[in-house]
């Protein structure tokens, strides 16, 4: 059955260092700290408190502007030098580490060199092996003769490493930078770090429900708020036959339909100015509870903390108090008789005044944010009541007649991409997985169907079947009935000019969890603006960034007068700063208006394969003057793009649509 459609506005198992160990410093700090690793911008220029291979040196003066300013580590392309500095964080201390750095990259001479990625890895210092870790491509570097000794800057980097800090022993951590290489004069490219930041974050309480017992049902993974059951009450124990592959904590027996719940204790390490909260719940439609209040989760005292209720109307909903009274954000309809994820987030912007903050919160279902309301004053100081599990307010009302699992709570804001990370982490264990091996992506600039008729655009994209497909030169009254055309059950649209009617569209057969869209840079000449639209989506229980773009048109040094390749240089840029911050799968489909040899797509190489160049079959254009393309990520080769395709045959549009088949992860 079709869903009805929605709108939304180098991989190593391990790592082991060679060389000494320096000696270790601790510093006492609590569930959330900044780890300051010393002398984070190397001015001293002499790397006071690293451990670095040979070919590393500090003493280097650059000027990037707001970037890498004066000395910086300058970490020679070798593809064997390292630098790392222990932090004061042990192996199972956090969940989540959030590292900000700047990443640049020069060449020692105008021939150039190669740095195919700088590693960023947590490494425990006893074991030697990597905890966690990430890759930063940055690929060949676009040569010139200013280069040296500034460099070709890669702004602002962010990594977000996860760690199952309960499989970790108690060792301190090692923040490790490492590269590798290709090319066959690898030691005239350097990588240039400065600037490093780490922040940590920690589950304050897990429960898996996974326990056999009553008291390891209720019991927490870290240690610090096992459950209880409300007093005189108990709990059930067991798999209650609702899809899920192990137990979970439900509420209500067979008979006699009592109504049950569970807490722990208040806590401060609940009272938190951002925090995130995710949980599974199952509510049968055939118990009698529908139509009142249903506390999922509840913190709450004297319009202070926030409760996850199923509301009267049979809505999710997440209250917050703000001192006086209830900010109530109601989301969408609970689907009774199946698992659903439901999330809940709230991230500080500013304080308010003492015990209050104002900012933005967030409800998600099933990966998906459903509802986001900023300037929320929140009143996170709870200094007595309790922290339910299926029972509201008092624990004595407000009982949740449904089964619960899974519950997560965070002392931060995740991200959307990591709500939709855990979602698909989890789901498996609540839904049946879907099958299939490949599918198919297409990029296709339709100019808006002035050349046939949106219906005939729609049966070329049906033709192909993708899974995904990112469109360009659309008006946004067009989206809806080219995905029906195409048959495709999602979409969003980003504008891009014309007053926001006019730009870029991604149609997709799969959940369109997430969506942002962000203008590019252009030049003061009254070129057509440009934008950048990226989506999360869930492809057969995998999470892929997909992002569509139509860069500035024209010929080098012809046109408009200016140099429009610069400027697709300077947008591609962009796109490159914006899509490094996610993770996982990364896919570009675009018209780039910029030959496969020009900059703008030479600099896509820091992050992105072009798929043309890897494929097993092309058909049609043979590719050195196509302006169409599809660039996914470094992060998701071992040649998986087995197909590329263009459409010769099709008249729907000035442009071939091109389509990929690429193998799922």
């Amino acid at each position: 059955m079709k869903h009805e459609k929605q709108q939304h506005g180098f991989n190593f198992s391990y790592f082991l260092i060679k060389g000494s160990m320096m000696a270790l410093w601790i510093v006492s700090i609590g569930p959330a700290a900044t780890l300051t690793v010393t002398n984070p911008d190397f001015e001293t220029g002499d790397g006071e408190g690293w451990t670095k291979s040979p070919n590393i040196y500090f003493n280097v003066e650059y000027n990037e502007p707001g970037t890498i300013m004066g000395q910086a580590a300058s970490i020679k392309s070798t593809g064997s030098e390292y630098l790392y500095q222990e932090i004061n964080a042990y192996s199972d201390s956090y969940d989540l580490y959030k590292i900000n750095f700047d990443l640049g990259y020069r060449c020692d001479t105008f021939r150039g060199g190669d740095i195919d990625a700088v590693r960023v890895s947590l490494i425990d210092s006893v074991t030697l092996y990597e905890v966690a870790g990430e890759d930063i491509i940055v690929g060949q570097p676009y040569i010139n003769d200013d280069q040296v000794p500034n460099v070709d800057t890669i702004v602002s980097r962010r990594v977000v490493l996860r760690v199952d800090r309960n499989a970790q022993m108690h060792n301190k951590l090692l923040l490790f930078f490492s590269n590798s290489h290709s090319e066959t004069n690898p030691s005239k490219a350097t990588a240039v770090l400065d600037n490093i930041v780490v922040r940590a974050y920690r589950k304050v309480a897990h429960w898996p429900f996974t326990g056999t017992t009553q008291s390891s049902l209720l019991s927490d993974l870290t240690d610090e708020h096992n459950l209880s059951p409300l007093p005189g009450k108990s709990v059930g124990v067991g798999t209650p036959g609702v899809g899920n592959t192990g137990n979970c904590f439900y509420l209500r027996s067979p008979s006699p339909y009592l109504k049950f719940g569970a807490y722990t204790a208040q806590s401060s390490s609940f009272n938190n100015v951002s925090f995130s909260l995710t949980a599974w719940a199952w509510m049968p439609s055939s118990w009698s509870n529908w139509g009142n209040y249903q506390s999922l989760v509840c913190y709450r005292q004297s319009y202070g903390g926030f409760t996850l209720y199923a509301n009267s109307n049979d809505d999710w909903s997440f209250w917050t108090g703000n001192g006086s009274s209830w900010d109530k954000q109601n989301g969408p309809s609970i689907i009774p008789d199946q698992w659903n994820f439901i999330a809940v987030t709230f991230e500080k912007d500013a304080d308010y005044d003492a015990g209050r903050v104002i900012g933005t919160k967030r409800l998600y279902v099933n990966g998906n944010m459903v509802c986001s309301t900023s300037g929320v004053v929140y009143k996170y100081s709870v200094d007595s009541a309790n922290f339910y599990v299926g029972v509201g307010a008092t624990g004595a009302e407000y009982y949740f007649n449904g089964f619960i699992d899974d519950v997560r709570y965070y002392n931060t804001q995740l991200p959307s991409l990591e709500i939709a990370d855990i979602y698909a982490e989890t789901k498996d264990m609540y839904t049946a997985p879907d099958t299939g091996e490949y599918f198919n992506v297409m990029s296709y600039n339709i100019k808006h169907g002035e050349k046939s008729s949106i219906s005939a655009v729609g049966a070329v994209i049906d033709s192909w079947n993708p899974a995904v497909v990112g469109v360009q030169e659309i008006y946004s009254n067009q989206v809806e009935d080219l995905a029906d055309a195409a048959d495709m059950d999602y979409f969003v649209f980003g504008p891009a000019a014309y007053n926001g009617t006019y730009g870029n569209a991604i149609l997709s057969k799969y959940p369109i969890l997430t969506s942002s869209n962000s203008p590019l840079p252009q030049s003061t000449v009254g070129e057509e603006t440009r934008a950048l639209l990226v989506a999360t989506i869930e492809i057969e229980g995998k999470m892929y960034t997909v992002a569509n773009t139509h860069l500035t048109h024209g010929t080098p040094f012809e046109g408009s007068g200016i140099d429009d390749e610069f400027w697709r240089t300077v947008q591609m840029d962009n796109i490159l700063n914006t899509l490094n911050y996610c993770s996982g799968v990364v896919i570009l489909t675009g018209d780039f208006n910029s030959r496969a040899y020009w900059p703008a797509i030479d600099h896509s190489k820091q992050i992105f394969i072009d798929t043309h160049n890897i494929s097993s079959y092309i058909g049609g254009d043979e590719g050195i003057t196509r302006i169409d393309g599809i660039l996914v990520s470094h992060n998701h080769f071992d040649d998986n793009v087995v197909l590329w395709h263009q459409d010769v045959s099709a008249g729907a549009s000035d442009h071939y649509p091109v389509v990929i088949n690429i193998e799922i992860e």
